[in-house]
């Protein structure tokens, strides 16, 4: 190359860096696409492909929303215990929230996070309609990390979340967009894990599954 044209060159960039520290600003730099970016609402009629959920106990199907509203719901009809799991056993840190209807009143369900197998994950559920629930299952073993009386109304559909950061475990039940934070504690036996939803003593309705990597507030 033409050493004028080089030192052209040089100089033209000196003078560009030199904007740029005289205005402040850097170059942007496109953001980051979520890692973890999860939705069902069960609108397709078929939890088995996009996404995919596996089912390790009780009967599970797509029915009408029992509210009337032309919604679909993924309905859990068995009294035993009924679990069923989705997404990537290396989830971190992550927010997973998904609705319930509470129906009759003497459901258990709720949401699982940083699940293992049917055996070890995290839980946050509702019992019936008078306890919010965090508890923990290791080798089958349920412990109660946290509870609360917490008054639930029959034939409604509750918002509940899980943020996992860490060690960190918040819950919450959301209501009209806002965040009510339940429980905040810290537990340290699982890292990562997929999520799912388990239930028990009464069929339930479960929608609108949303996972991110984003924690909630």
């Amino acid at each position: 190359m033409n050493k004028g044209y080089k030192l052209l060159g040089w100089f033209l960039l000196f003078i560009f860096l030199s904007c740029l520290g005289l205005s402040g600003r850097t170059p942007a730099l496109a953001a980051a696409a979520s890692v973890i970016d999860f939705k069902d609402d069960f609108s397709d009629g078929d939890y088995t492909a996009n996404p995919v959920w596996t089912v390790t106990s009780g009967t599970w199907k797509i029915v009408p929303d029992p509210t009337g509203s032309g919604n679909k719901a993924l309905n859990q009809t068995d009294t035993g215990e009924g679990i069923i799991t989705a997404g990537d056993s290396t989830w971190t840190d992550s927010t997973v929230s998904m609705r319930f209807y509470t129906g009759a009143g003497g459901a258990y369900p709720g949401i699982l996070a940083r699940v293992q197998d049917s055996k070890n994950f995290y839980y946050f559920q509702m019992q019936a309609t008078g306890t919010l629930v965090l508890s923990k299952r290791i080798n089958g073993a349920d412990t109660v990390i946290k509870s609360l009386s917490y008054p639930l109304n029959k034939n409604t559909w509750y918002q509940l979340k899980m943020a996992l950061v860490g060690s960190s475990i918040r819950c919450y039940v959301s209501k009209n967009g806002v965040d009510e934070l339940i429980f905040d504690a810290a537990d340290t036996t699982y890292t990562s894990g997929k999520i799912g939803i388990r239930n028990k003593w009464q069929a339930v309705y479960a929608d609108d599954v949303i996972v991110n990597d984003a924690p909630a507030t």
